[in-house]
């Protein structure tokens, strides 16, 4: 696989929004990554796969993952309490070295879920966050996810991992408007 790189204009770093769906909450005890859905601000580079396979889903995640550097600011929703971890514990039981060393290199994180707040309200759900910020929601839920695998629905996964990633975006395009707006007005 190639891809290439172009540059995000407007912003000093690279921005890549990451999100994974799986079998459960479990990844030290047989819950496993399902999808992974990731793309650039500019669409320049995208990965979407969903598949049985999980070694060939991290692996193939991994070498993907490469193309970036520390200098990427790493955008998810729940990503550090969840996506990150269990991404980590997975390719650690199927040693996928590269993808942990590769995901612990990021040194720029934004989590919706816990920065957008800083802690003052507890953690808000991307759903309310995209309600809050007028962008279209969830099509689903992860219960969904979990239940379209077992029925071997691997399209339907995708679909609606990759909209969480738009849905992510989005909140994080809005959040950094009205932030700079508000800095305006101040």
């Amino acid at each position: 696989m190639t891809y290439e790189k172009t540059s995000q204009s407007g912003f000093k770093s690279p921005i890549l929004t990451l999100d994974i769906e799986t079998t459960g909450l479990n990844a030290w005890y047989g819950d496993k990554v399902t999808c992974i859905c990731a793309k650039t601000l500019d669409n320049s580079l995208n990965f979407k796969k969903c598949c049985e396979d999980e070694k060939e889903l991290l692996t193939n995640f991994s070498e993907w993952i490469k193309n970036f550097d520390e200098t990427t600011l790493l955008v998810h929703a729940n990503g550090k309490e969840f996506d990150i971890p269990f991404l980590c514990a997975r390719a650690t039981l199927i040693f996928q070295r590269d993808l942990i060393f590769k995901l612990l290199e990021f040194r720029k994180y934004f989590d919706l879920c816990t920065d957008i707040t800083f802690g003052e309200w507890g953690k808000i759900s991307l759903n309310k966050l995209a309600k809050i910020y007028n962008v279209p929601q969830k099509i689903a839920k992860g219960t969904d996810a979990i239940r379209w695998f077992a029925q071997k629905e691997f399209k339907l996964i995708e679909e609606y991992c990759w909209s969480d990633v738009l849905t992510t975006e989005a909140v994080y395009l809005k959040y950094l408007e009205t932030k700079a707006i508000k800095n305006e007005k101040n």
